[in-house]
């Protein structure tokens, strides 16, 4: 289950999806770029004929973007696809996940009959990953270690400086290193930074980028890998079903380096480093609830023991029109935890005044 199943709702409740409030999906608050729209519309015009098979336009921008070598590049349709399609041909025989994180990684593994372990992130530390833990797990005979930075659902960051222990600690245990950076265009941390261009000199890392959460495409679907691995990546774009990305997604190759979506990707992480901020110390003034300090597009928050169950809170705003992100079913949370996508502020504070009053009113019952 993931957020942003805006149709499952229309088909539950009857609220049409232009009604919908949604908070359950981390998209961009400020919408697909109007440049890239109208790029996108004159590639309909294409439809006519097939993608290049081979993706050249879309492979040189895409290069260019992330200021990497074209030969560690593969493209797919959306993140998700590009993981599937890597573990299918990896077949690794023990991986390593954090819990809690995001549920496909677990999925695309059992497709893979790979045995699954997992380390356990504690909320009394704010979720954050310990190295000292994590190389217990490795000395185990891990084969595969899958991070999310910012993870999801937590939204907390690994510090470049930390991404570079935990590859020492791989190359060591000899054990590949997915990172999936679907969020990173939304942080500001000085310390953290992409560790695409470390691609170069570690064999053993392939990072994950996402285009549909930052651009605000969700529906088109674009993603990529980047892999320290050449020939690897090389296997993988042999492997891959061909015409996976259409013509439309295709054309974000003549938009990805232009001015106007330089300035769209500043603005965009000026307004969701506001509104988080904002949102952050609003929901830090509502009594029980609790929120984690993030550092993406989204917030995880947990409602106190006293306070009634996030299935009651979820009913309640779907009454309202607004939906989140029930996360009792990811692993290592329990029916407390539910997480917020960062909006615009009038939408932020609308959901502010619901929660408050949900739990005010519960509080006097």
């Amino acid at each position: 289950m993931h957020g942003g199943n805006v149709h499952a709702i229309q088909r539950q409740t009857g609220i049409q999806v232009s009604a919908l409030l949604d908070f359950s999906a981390n998209i961009n608050p400020l919408g697909i770029p109007a440049a890239l729209l109208e790029v996108m519309k004159a590639s309909l015009e294409e439809s006519v004929h097939y993608p290049d098979p081979d993706y050249h336009r879309l492979y040189e921008s895409m290069a260019r973007f992330f200021k990497c070598d074209q030969n560690r590049l593969v493209i797919g349709n959306g993140a998700a696809h590009v993981i599937h399609e890597l573990l299918t041909l990896l077949q690794p025989q023990k991986a390593l996940l954090m819990a809690p994180t995001f549920s496909e990684y677990r999925q695309a593994l059992e497709k893979c009959d790979t045995a699954i372990k997992t380390l356990s992130l504690s909320s009394e530390d704010a979720f954050d990953l310990p190295l000292d833990q994590l190389e217990q797990q490795l000395q185990r005979g891990i084969d595969l270690l899958i991070l999310c930075n910012p993870n999801n659902p937590t939204g907390r960051i690994i510090s470049i400086s930390q991404m570079k222990q935990v590859l020492n600690l791989c190359r060591g245990h000899r054990c590949r290193l997915l990172v999936d950076e679907a969020f990173i265009d939304f942080t500001t941390n000085e310390s953290i930074d992409s560790l695409v261009k470390e691609t170069a000199h570690w064999q053993e890392l392939t990072v994950i980028r996402a285009f549909t959460k930052i651009f605000a495409i969700p529906g088109i679907r674009l993603g990529a890998a980047v892999l320290g691995d050449v020939n690897l990546a090389s296997r993988v774009r042999t492997h891959m079903v061909p015409w996976s990305v259409n013509v439309v997604a295709e054309s974000m190759a003549d938009f990805l380096n232009t001015q106007e979506a330089a300035n769209y990707l500043s603005r965009s992480v000026t307004l969701v480093t506001e509104e988080r901020e904002w949102f952050f110390g609003e929901l830090q003034k509502i009594a029980g609830l609790k929120p984690v300090p993030g550092s993406a597009n989204y917030l995880l928050v947990a409602l106190d023991e006293s306070a009634p169950t996030v299935e009651a809170l979820q009913e309640y705003l779907l009454q309202q029109g607004i939906m989140i992100r029930n996360c009792s079913n990811y692993d290592g949370l329990h029916h407390r935890w539910f997480r917020v996508a960062v909006r615009r502020r009038e939408e932020n504070r609308k959901l502010i005044d619901h929660l408050n009053c949900f739990l005010t009113q519960n509080a006097q019952n």
